[in-house]
């Protein structure tokens, strides 16, 4: 919930500034990088305080939340709108012509468009991997966290379907059942281009401390 706190948040709050494509907010940043604490001590703690602990930990997160300012949650809007492959700027690979003719060309055999097909993101076939590269060498230090915590959340639940949350639907949380597991690389290229790809040759921007009031 962290995760879609700061993320949808941040791109449902974008127009604060409208030279903005995303709200990169400090305060709800550190919301996911806390959570990424919570398996090690509930590794040592009994089932009920384990459930103590979640409770109060859902309940602070959204009173930070509200605190923030609570920004609306397109969540059908940020799919829709964002890509789970960023690219980083700058010179881009240039595949071999098997790959960049395409299907139907000539001299592409029927083996040639089936690889075609499966290499439709051919330019980053990991998304994580310039991400990664761009952060190690980014001197904030909050980047380096926020982004650790967004590969760990995908490693971890990157391969959710859509749908699997359908039932919150019901509560209140509208567009839930849009969401999957592309949501943290999602946020970790709106936040790679909030604050800049220092590695490529941007400049380095800093997080949004404004809120969403």
């Amino acid at each position: 919930m962290n995760s879609v706190i700061y993320a949808v948040g941040g791109y449902g709050g974008r127009h604060v500034d409208e030279k903005k494509e995303f709200n990169a907010d400090f305060l709800f940043m550190h919301l996911v990088t806390s959570a990424l604490f919570l398996p090690s001590l509930m590794a040592y703690l009994k089932p009920a305080s384990s459930a103590i602990l979640l409770k109060t930990y859902l309940t602070s997160s959204l009173i930070v939340y509200i605190a923030g300012g609570a920004p609306a949650l397109p969540i059908t809007e940020i799919f829709n709108n964002t890509t789970d492959s960023p690219v980083q700027p700058g010179v881009q690979p240039t595949p071999t012509n098997r790959f960049a003719r395409g299907p139907g060309a000539a001299g592409v055999t029927d083996q040639h468009e089936k690889v075609w097909e499966e290499a439709s993101k051919i330019l980053t076939p990991n998304p994580w991997m310039p991400i990664i590269q761009t952060t190690l060498v980014h001197p904030n230090e909050h980047l380096c966290k926020l982004q650790r915590a967004l590969a760990h959340f995908a490693a971890e639940l990157g391969e959710t379907p859509a749908g699997t949350f359908t039932n919150l639907v019901d509560g209140g949380l509208k567009g839930a059942e849009s969401l999957d597991g592309t949501l943290f690389i999602r946020a970790a290229g709106l936040t790679a281009n909030r604050l800049g790809w220092i590695r490529e040759g941007q400049d380095m921007r800093l997080w949004d401390f404004a809120g969403f009031y």
